[in-house]
């Protein structure tokens, strides 16, 4: 007798093992140091909140060409959203040129249709 795994099934093995693989690199990238009240140092970029072990990251802003170049032109190999390419706001994985992971939420224009909102 044989055995067969459904197509479901292994999409959802496959998405899950990219949010894993996608966890362990954000897990990598956040490393904190203690002091000596087990607060968290906050590491370069960041800055330190009024609760004790939390760290807030400074926001850092990109330009349109860098963020192309760290998804390699929103390649479908960068998308990292559930629903793929078909859903309406669609998440890109990006690698910048100093080694960082960062993650890109485009959105369409319809659930964003006032550009001055962000600026």
């Amino acid at each position: 007798m044989g055995c067969c795994e459904s197509s479901i099934l292994a999409g959802i093995r496959q998405r899950e093992s990219r949010q894993q693989e996608t966890l362990r690199v954000v897990s990598n990238n956040h490393k904190h140091h203690h002091y000596d009240d087990g607060g968290a140092a906050p590491e370069s970029g960041e800055q330190p909140s009024g609760e004790l072990g939390v760290v807030v990251p400074v926001l850092e802003e990109f330009t349109f060409a860098e963020l192309r170049s760290a998804t390699n032109s929103f390649s479908a190999d960068f998308i990292v959203s559930e629903s793929g390419e078909k859903g309406a706001n669609i998440v890109y994985k990006g690698k910048c040129q100093d080694k960082r992971w960062i993650a890109i939420k485009k959105f369409s224009k319809a659930a964003w249709p006032d550009p001055n909102q962000f600026a």
